[in-house]
């Protein structure tokens, strides 16, 4: 029995919460009462620690602007120290509400409109609206599949990075859990110097890296560049809009700045900025638990797949709370055109994620969120494996 309770169900229906919100689920998968495992929040409630910290800020009663996110910072660079054995100055720190304000951010002060901006697909939806909505280029270096495993294709990205000004990142990579290995960010690194290609590295995920996996921050293989994260997944925040945004090089560092500047985005709001001191200061055994409470259940998810529904292949994550589902076996037998998200929601009462929104190389996945307590993730199986055996 652990320290911390991972096992209560909070209802969430009336919180404000998007994960739950009828509306949303009947536009995601035809059926407003689904038991949703899309969006990628968990359903835990954060730290205690965080929440008697708010508690206390709260009952101050003042809520007047901050004068600075140093303490923040300092404790960033404490948590980096600790959890990745990296040294960060708080002087390289920035704050966004948010990484993909900080990938908006760096399209916008490291390119030019017509450039080429690579990523790695599938992808997180909004690295391709940050740069179609800029007006840069999407280079697209799909990853390769096999056996049920996703990896770098680093001979096309090395052709992409020919025609390429930056290149959006994300490590560990979302929606397949990969983490990536010391050999690949180094050899990413010698060829971005050698073409010249900027690397902004999403590491919102880096945090839960399981057991047996090592994150390596991208600053910490090469100081050109940048490494966004943040505790908004990881202590189950994201609704508080804070990251840290690490930036070593200072010419580099002033031109981000500089934009922020331009854009009014000052400092963390008085709460997001005491929830997420408190999460690196304080979170480090909450966390650990949930880790090892994560591993649990994606075993537990790939399991029982295996055995109830067979025709869908688990991505087998490395880190974090969410996983890719390989439906193509299934959409073989019932036919490729068909909605297998509202299928699910309408017939099984789950709401998934859509493979399709992180791109046409996603298309014949769905990805699941097991970030839950674990009666409800078996509740949701049953009902993915109930229905998928009706089809």
């Amino acid at each position: 029995m652990g320290r911390y309770d991972f096992t209560t169900v909070v209802d969430r229906r009336d919180s404000g919460s998007l994960k739950w919100n009828p509306s949303y689920l009947e536009k995601l998968c035809g059926n407003p009462h689904a038991l949703p495992f899309w969006v990628a929040d968990m359903d835990f409630r954060s730290p205690p620690e965080v929440i008697e910290a708010l508690h206390s800020r709260i009952d101050h009663g003042i809520f007047g602007y901050l004068s600075s996110a140093e303490e923040l910072f300092h404790a960033f660079c404490s948590w980096a120290r600790m959890r990745f054995s990296w040294d960060v100055s708080a002087d390289a720190v920035c704050w966004t509400p948010g990484i993909v304000t900080a990938l908006a951010a760096s399209v916008q002060a490291y390119t030019e409109p017509g450039d080429g901006v690579i990523i790695q697909t599938p992808a997180y939806r909004p690295f391709f609206s940050v740069i179609r909505d800029n007006q840069r280029k999407v280079l697209e270096n799909p990853l390769i599949y096999r056996d049920g495993r996703f990896s770098l294709d680093l001979d096309h990205l090395e052709e992409l990075m020919k025609s390429a000004s930056l290149m959006l990142f994300c490590s560990p990579h979302n929606p397949s859990g990969r983490v990536w290995s010391r050999q690949d960010l180094t050899e990413i690194s010698r060829m971005s110097r050698k073409h010249g290609v900027m690397v902004v590295s999403d590491e919102i995920h880096a945090d839960m890296t399981y057991p047996g996996y090592t994150h390596f921050p991208w600053n910490s293989i090469d100081e050109q560049g940048i490494t966004c994260m943040a505790p908004s997944k990881t202590f189950n925040i994201a609704g508080e809009h804070v990251s840290c945004i690490v930036i070593p090089d200072e010419g580099q560092r002033n031109s981000f700045t500089s934009l922020l500047s331009r854009l009014s985005l000052g400092s963390p709001t008085v709460l997001s900025y005491t929830a997420a001191r408190a999460a690196y200061q304080y979170g480090g055994p909450w966390l650990d638990e949930l880790i090892d409470l994560l591993v649990r259940h994606a075993r537990l998810t790939g399991s029982y797949l295996s055995s109830h529904a067979p025709e869908i292949r688990m991505v087998m994550p490395e880190a974090s709370f969410i996983a890719f589902l390989d439906c193509s076996t299934l959409l073989e037998r019932i036919g490729r055109s068909r909605d297998l998200v509202n299928i699910l929601g309408t017939r099984g009462g789950i709401a998934l994620h859509r493979g399709s929104w992180f791109g046409s190389a996603g298309k014949d996945f769905v990805r699941i969120n097991f970030g839950t307590p674990e009666s409800l993730l078996e509740q949701g199986l049953s009902k993915l494996a109930r229905a998928v055996g009706e089809l």
